[in-house]
């Protein structure tokens, strides 16, 4: 009894939370965010937790066993194209926590400076022993990507990278 009494504490308080975050994302006018550590779990699906019209949401829940971390990306469809590049195209390592997209802002032409911009929410966290692992597949990454879509490409990467040396 006690346990379902703090599981349904635990769904309250994430659905206050996806209530504030909607908010959020309406009032300011969002078109990406990046989330480093979201509440999302393998039976918790944050694309049901947060559903806004005009948005979809780029995660990847099964990266690594436990709580905590999760990234994810919330894209504003109204401005941008968005393809999940997330164990696709981009294939994420056990124990790495990245979630990959690439956005093709609609507004985009054969003569814009920026064709595509490919966005990155990672999570490092605190003692990681995957860190050499995580900044390996970024570089990979970073490499595979700028071969294949060429001119015009653009990287965001964001997140909490703990102790992790991006320099």
């Amino acid at each position: 009894v006690k346990d379902r009494r703090r599981a349904a504490a635990r769904r309250a308080a994430t659905t206050l939370k996806a209530e504030e975050f909607v908010s959020f994302i309406q009032e300011h006018h969002i078109h990406c965010i990046f989330i480093s550590e979201s509440w999302e779990r393998p039976e918790f699906d944050l694309y049901k937790l947060i559903n806004i019209e005009n948005f979809t949401v780029i995660s990847n829940p099964h990266q690594r066993k436990g709580s905590g971390g999760r990234p994810a990306l919330v894209i504003n469809t109204k401005h941008f194209h968005a393809r999940n590049l997330t164990n696709t195209l981009v294939q994420i390592p056990w124990g790495c926590e990245a979630t990959w997209a690439v956005l093709t802002p609609k507004t985009a032409t054969n003569t814009s400076k920026i064709k595509r911009i490919v966005v990155c929410s990672l999570y490092c966290k605190p003692g990681s022993r995957s860190k050499t692992k995580l900044l390996d597949h970024i570089g990979q990454t970073f490499h595979l990507l700028s071969a294949k879509f060429g001119a015009g490409l653009h990287f965001i990467l964001a997140g909490d990278t703990n102790e992790l040396k991006l320099d």
